[in-house]
């Protein structure tokens, strides 16, 4: 049964993080090519940061929270494979 929960999380999580990730590089290039750079090599948090937070945050809450979700359920289900 674990095995089961474990496939439907990655295959859940998968396409949930990789959509996220593209919806925030698509959202984050209103602010400036400079910062869809900044997401592709640092952490999309610390990139947030380093915009201005008041501006960003509306634009990026949702993306961020996508890619938040399946980044969780990837690394939780991960261990259960084991």
């Amino acid at each position: 049964m674990d095995g089961l929960l474990a496939l439907m999380g990655i295959a859940a999580g998968i396409p949930m993080l990789l959509i996220g990730y593209i919806w925030l590089l698509v959202a984050s290039k209103k602010f400036g090519a400079i910062w869809v750079f900044a997401n592709l090599l640092v952490l999309p948090v610390i990139a947030l940061f380093l915009i201005d937070w008041n501006k960003s945050w509306p634009a990026l809450r949702s993306p961020l929270i996508v890619t938040i979700i399946g980044f969780i359920l990837v690394s939780m289900t991960t261990g259960m494979v084991n």
